[in-house]
């Protein structure tokens, strides 16, 4: 099972909010820790925010982002997403693309209940694997997976999330059941 962490196929990563990462494992085909900056930094960019699972997926930066001091778990920075402007985008690449189990996960800390809120998102062009984490406008935690025929399986939190705390969030599939979790 391939484990994503903050950055996917031509990936958005957005929010009103704050975003951080935990530790990696070998299975972990991108992961972003926010490290390589400083309290208020803006990045600004292309490559300038490091894929740290040492596959060489830097995203680049534009928009509403900043770094910001922060006690998330297992790190001192993270990223500030304006909620309108803020993108980190990962170019294209195979490694990317949904052939078996997939985990996108990441640590937010949501600061109103404004919704909307896109953690992880996929590219929906042809040819590409569409799924997605994101924090609906109810602040509930919805996961999506769509197939090539453009079937999607959905799964949606039955509560919204808690504001001002930061959170684990993460959709799984596996990929020998087909079975999807929140």
């Amino acid at each position: 099972m391939a484990r994503m962490k903050l950055g996917l196929a031509s990936v958005l990563v957005a929010g009103s909010g704050i975003l951080c990462s935990g530790p990696v494992d070998a299975a972990t085909v991108a992961y972003y820790q926010w490290e390589n900056g400083t309290d208020g930094e803006r990045p600004h960019g292309k490559g300038t925010l490091s894929d740290s699972s040492g596959n060489g997926l830097d995203a680049w930066a534009s928009g509403g982002l900043a770094y910001e001091a922060s006690s998330n778990p297992g790190s001192t920075l993270a990223m500030r997403f304006d909620g309108s402007t803020g993108r980190a985008w990962v170019p294209d690449d195979p490694r990317l693309e949904l052939t078996h189990g997939l985990t996108l996960e990441a640590y937010v800390y949501l600061r109103t209940a404004k919704g909307g809120v896109v953690v992880i998102r996929s590219d929906r062009r042809y040819d590409y694997d569409p799924y997605y984490l994101l924090v609906r406008h109810d602040g509930s935690l919805q996961f999506l997976v769509e197939e090539e025929a453009g079937v999607a399986a959905v799964l949606v939190s039955p509560s919204g999330l808690p504001l001002q705390q930061w959170l684990h969030v993460a959709g799984t599939l596996d990929d020998a059941t087909g079975n999807m979790g929140l």
